[in-house]
């Protein structure tokens, strides 16, 4: 999963990135560290181009074994692995 994060940072260029990610009691979540006019950035792109990625639902909750299988449908349609 880590390689296709890395391979998005090689083709748009970014200003800032901030995520923290829990996990407890099977319950994760996800949230951006950069906060700016009351948006919630994971990723911040640069001045005139690239990519934001904007937490929309910062409060959002889910069981870890909910979001394996999530990211494991999304690897078998040739995304990103996880093992």
């Amino acid at each position: 999963m880590a390689g296709a994060f890395a391979s998005l940072f090689k083709t748009f260029p970014y200003e800032k990135i901030g995520i923290k990610a829990n996990l407890e009691n099977d319950v994760f979540t996800v949230n951006g560290t950069i906060r700016e006019g009351g948006t919630e950035y994971l990723v911040k792109r640069g001045s005139f181009s690239g990519v934001d990625i904007v937490n929309q639902n910062p409060d959002n909750r889910i069981s870890f074994k909910d979001m394996v299988k999530r990211i494991k449908r999304i690897g078998s349609k040739g995304g990103p692995v996880v093992k």
